[in-house]
């Protein structure tokens, strides 16, 4: 039987809180990437990147006013890869709607991780 494995593992709607240990949501062999909603119940996002790649978040593209999403990047012989998740609830308000407009706007001219 052949047991295949995943680069990269992205999770939303997790319910984590600060209450919930790295430790209980760790999968071994993956660095664990998490971002939790913490005004209320619901959302959170978790990144699991295989630990054979090197990667890290990217906190440029978190600092926004859109605060559900999770970025990292993946550093490859290729070159960067960015990499995110996003969530955006089925209660979200127009001004919410209109963050995450502009941070995949920001996304799209980022010539960083760009390839050609």
């Amino acid at each position: 039987m052949r047991v295949q494995s995943h680069d990269v593992i992205g999770i939303v709607e997790t319910w984590a809180t600060n209450s919930i240990n790295d430790a209980e949501l760790a999968i071994e062999g993956y660095n664990m990437f998490r971002a939790d909603r913490m005004t209320c119940k619901g959302g959170g996002l978790i990144m699991y990147i295989h630990e054979k790649l090197k990667s890290f978040l990217c906190n440029d593209m978190m600092n926004t006013n859109f605060k559900e999403s999770l970025w990292c990047v993946i550093e490859a012989e290729e070159g960067k890869f960015l990499i995110g998740l996003c969530y955006r609830s089925t209660s979200s308000n127009a001004s919410n709607d209109e963050s995450l407009l502009k941070l995949l706007q920001r996304l799209r001219i980022n010539e960083e991780y760009r390839t050609s």
